[in-house]
């Protein structure tokens, strides 16, 4: 997940990792976390793994360097925020220009949908989204709304995309093994 600090990042992080609403108030995230859930799709369990990155600029280069293995990013705005709509442009980039893989898989995020001083409209996040030939889904951790949805989506588009961008199993499973090894993570950027 990344886009521009308080869109609601942390929050749909841990409504994916709990599967119940997030009203909790959170902190911004310095540098990155991350949160693990088990799925179903079509049968199959899977694991998906979601990183939270920070909207600070300061970790940009931090971010940067985790956009490079990623099998695919939400892009995350926040509905009652024009800034964090008109940022998503310099976001798409930044995961185009530091992704490694052939296929970049994004889905925009509108967040925050169960307030009513709303400020970006459906139709223009819709068309944005369109413009770009990317998913888009109206998204809120109070609520839940579409959460499990926008989640679905991007593992069925990784599964989808594998052969594409050369997925391999065995990298994966390296990959979920290396992610979950804290002291790496806390040595790297939180201690």
């Amino acid at each position: 997940m990344i886009g521009n600090n308080f869109v609601g990042k942390t929050s749909l992080s841990n409504c994916y990792e709990k599967n119940e609403p997030y009203v909790n108030v959170s902190y911004p995230t310095i540098g990155l976390d991350y949160f693990r859930r088990v799925i179903n799709i079509n049968g199959k369990k899977i694991q998906a793994t979601i990183w939270n990155t920070t909207g600070d600029e300061k970790f940009n280069a931090l971010t940067s360097s985790y956009l490079r293995t990623l099998h695919g990013c939400f892009i995350v705005f926040d509905v009652t925020d024009n800034d964090s709509f008109e940022n998503l442009v310099n976001w798409i980039q930044l995961y185009k220009d530091y992704n490694q893989y052939k296929k970049k898989l994004m889905i925009i995020l509108g967040n925050k949908v169960d307030i009513e001083e709303r400020v970006i409209k459906s139709k223009e996040a819709i068309n944005f989204a369109k413009e770009r030939d990317l998913p888009y889904f109206e998204t809120s951790s109070k609520t839940m709304h579409n959460v499990n949805e926008a989640l679905e989506k991007m593992v069925k588009m990784i599964l989808e995309s594998q052969n594409e961008n050369n997925l391999k199993r065995s990298e994966s499973r390296f990959r979920l093994k290396y992610h979950n090894q804290k002291k790496v993570l806390k040595r790297g950027c939180c201690e």
